[in-house]
């Protein structure tokens, strides 16, 4: 406890409110208002009130028997939905104009996208005292809590630890609207960062990474083109295309400084990350990461992609995608596909009902997904954006060119489309609303890679085989050592920023590139043959996402995990739709209920041994 939470706590009539209240409601609510009084009184400040206001508040608001209790939690969960919702309605069309390709971006544009009217909740919600009123009546659990006695908690157990865990900190509202700016501004940035290529205007990093990607299919001939966008997204990495990348992420940096002081139990950005979003101990994750870029299969990978390419591997490879179903069809054919079938949103929108019937949901839910899920034009490469109310809708923002959507925006809509189905189960149709959600950001990226691991399956290109199943899991466990080194790398930045809380940009700019340099040196080099490359650290997520990283490399362990079920269950849809409504309880809770295994790369780890030449039948592609 510290010094000033135990000067609260003496100042405060404790014992003499417990002692009223336990006279009131009976010897067996003492539990209950012991821990409500020392919740409340872990936050109240003195603008709060004296002792005297305290004991009233206490008093009046405690819910000492069944029925109360159960209206308050009704009430709170109706409440919270509706003020959540409205204000995610209201940050979607302050930044609509902005995130939307319909018209010029004015500076005025801007100052909207940049407002936060919800950075004032919170704060206003302990200011009038209803946080207080949820402190008293409803347990503030810990980590070790949830992972220990959640297995056994009920449903109403599980919301009410949700709806305390709400106010677990008190972040005055210009701390709040201070992040909101940086992510705002960043996130500006990085929507806007197109590079010109030849006649292409590509958004850096995605679209320069996805053309690394298509030059696979034209073979040798396209390798100088590869190494010159190599050395553009090394340009990103250090700075010199456009400046402006690492006094941005020192902007993030500083925004989350101002949360740190307000947050007792997770006193830095990494614990909040790690301990309360993902709720997976950082040095869990770490050994997860380095489970996979350690492995001993991606030397035997390499070796494969080596053979096929009829080369040694170049640092670009490490965005090799030849593996994928796709690789017989060139990035220009798919796209020719694509602008034809959807030349505008709307015709993406129309289309969602047959793919969510080839994905296997029943009609009914198809049609149901279909008339949810709102399209718009993105103005970046897209994104999905959840409704916060069951009376909304989710939005997925997907680009669509002059010409139509080409393979490449095809790809990260039908990936957004995943987003917005986990959105729209594990919303509407959850129990409780203050367990709507998945776990964290890595099971509904999971849950999108889904759909987008079937992408060319819903163009009527490709049926999966064996054969093409074990492509695509080569690709998948490719694609995961790549993007396990990107994560390894954002966090060693934010512990170093946090190690120099001082430091100018060019000094962070030199101390990211070192660091992309060591995980690349240690994990990479040995397999690639080449020493001191940062394209470990391209990814334009270190700029606008606060640590955002990590959650990929463990959504394609989950992810595998997720696609061996469903593929033992035979339906994709059905399964989605069961998985999603466990709604928001601890990942490996989820995960057993979902597979019957807690979080891990095991799956995925096993899965690439057997798809490996000399664990499959079917070999004439791989050899």
């Amino acid at each position: 406890m510290s010094w000033l939470l135990a000067a609260v706590l003496m100042m405060l009539p404790l014992e003499k409110t417990e002692s009223v209240l336990v006279k009131k409601y009976g010897e067996a609510q003492r539990p209950r208002i012991e821990r409500g009084l020392k919740q409340v009184a872990q936050f109240w400040r003195e603008e709060d009130g004296d002792a005297a206001a305290f004991e009233e508040f206490a008093t009046a608001n405690f819910a000492g028997d069944p029925q109360t209790l159960d209206a308050l939690f009704t009430r709170m969960e109706f409440v919270f939905e509706s003020v959540d919702g409205h204000f995610t309605e209201i940050s979607r069309d302050l930044g609509r104009q902005v995130d939307l390709d319909i018209g010029p971006i004015y500076p005025f544009d801007e100052t909207l996208n940049a407002w936060s009217p919800a950075a004032h909740v919170d704060d206003d919600l302990f200011q009038n005292r209803i946080a207080f009123v949820v402190l008293l009546n409803f347990p503030l659990t810990t980590l070790e809590q949830r992972l220990t006695e959640g297995d056994h908690w009920t449903r109403r157990q599980w919301a009410e630890a949700r709806l305390a865990q709400r106010f677990s900190r008190r972040v005055p509202a210009a701390a709040s609207q201070a992040m909101a700016k940086a992510r705002a501004a960043a996130s500006q940035y990085v929507s806007t960062y197109d590079v010109q290529v030849g006649s292409k205007r590509l958004l850096a990093h995605w679209n320069l990474r996805d053309e690394i990607k298509a030059l696979y299919s034209e073979g040798p001939s396209a390798l100088p083109k590869q190494r010159m966008i190599q050395n553009l997204l090394e340009r990103v990495v250090d700075d010199t295309l456009r400046p402006g990348r690492y006094a941005l992420i020192l902007d993030d940096f500083h925004a989350a400084q101002l949360i740190d002081k307000y947050s007792p139990t997770a006193p830095t950005l990494i614990e909040r990350r790690f301990n309360e979003n993902r709720e997976l101990p950082e040095a869990r994750v770490k050994a997860m990461l380095e489970q996979i870029v350690g492995s001993p299969l991606v030397p035997r990978v390499a070796k494969l992609i080596e053979k096929r390419l009829g080369r040694p591997l170049e640092p670009f490879d490490v965005w090799y995608n030849g593996f994928r179903a796709n690789a017989t069809y060139t990035d220009a054919q798919l796209t020719e596909i694509t602008r034809k079938r959807y030349p505008t949103a709307d015709a993406y929108k129309a289309d969602m009902r047959r793919m969510f019937t080839q994905l296997g949901f029943a009609p009914e839910r198809a049609q149901m997904l279909a008339a949810n899920i709102i399209v718009d034009p993105a103005r970046g490469s897209g994104h999905a954006m959840g409704a916060g109310r069951r009376d909304d809708h989710p939005h997925l923002r997907t680009r669509v060119g002059t010409e139509g959507m080409d393979y490449k925006g095809y790809n990260i809509a039908v990936h957004e489309m995943g987003h917005n189905v986990e959105q729209t189960f594990s919303l509407n149709y959850v129990d409780h609303t203050s367990l709507a959600g998945v776990p964290n950001t890595a099971f509904t990226e999971a849950l999108a890679f889904v759909f987008q691991n079937r992408d060319v399956e819903l163009l009527g290109l490709n049926k999966p085989t064996a054969e093409s199943e074990a492509l695509k899991t080569l690709n998948e466990f490719w694609g995961t050592y790549e993007i396990a080194g990107v994560a390894l790398v954002d966090m060693g930045m934010w512990h170093w920023m946090y190690d120099h809380p001082n430091a100018t940009a060019a000094e962070l700019n030199a101390a990211t590139l070192q660091i992309a340099k060591d995980v690349w040196n240690h994990w990479y080099a040995p397999v690639f043959h080449t020493r001191d490359v940062t394209l470990l650290g391209v990814y334009a997520h270190m700029v606008d996402e606060f640590l955002y990283l990590p959650d990929y490399p463990i959504g394609h362990m989950i992810a595998s995990q997720i696609e061996q079920q469903m593929e033992k269950a035979g339906n994709v849809g059905a399964e989605f739709e069961r998985m999603t409504k466990m709604g928001n309880v601890t990942p490996d809770l989820w995960m057993k209920n979902a597979t019957g295994a807690p979080v891990g790369p095991e799956a995925l780890l096993g899965a690439t041994e057997r798809a490996l030449p000399g664990s499959f039948e079917r070999r004439s592609t791989f050899d």
